[in-house]
């Protein structure tokens, strides 16, 4: 059992308030669209939020409906930028990107 994930099944939320949201608000606000694998912030070397976060749903579908309904909603005064994601964060914080990441979704 490796750490497998299905893919499209994960977004990368991006431009948040790196004092004011923490890993339960993310795991709140992303709760209202499915279930969840798993959520969290990423953090830098010292432990400090960088902004972003990564959160995992157990269907694609929900990762698809959560950037349809997030990405540009703003969140402690600050518009989310929410895309599927196409990178695997490693838990040191370190993003592995696939060659070719493509452009993400446009809000109708």
């Amino acid at each position: 059992a490796g750490k497998q994930q299905t893919p499209g099944s994960t977004v990368q939320v991006s431009n948040l308030d790196p004092v004011a949201v923490s890993n339960q608000d993310v795991l709140e606000l992303f709760e209202q669209i499915g279930p969840l694998k798993k959520s969290g912030l990423i953090l830098d070397n010292l432990g400090r939020s960088r902004g972003m976060a990564e959160v995992s749903f157990k269907r694609p579908e929900d990762a698809e409906k959560a950037v349809r309904s997030y990405n540009g909603v703003r969140l402690d005064g600050r518009p989310m930028n929410v895309v599927l994601s196409r990178t695997t964060t490693l838990s040191s914080g370190i993003q592995v990107q696939p060659v070719g990441g493509g452009a993400p979704p446009q809000r109708a």
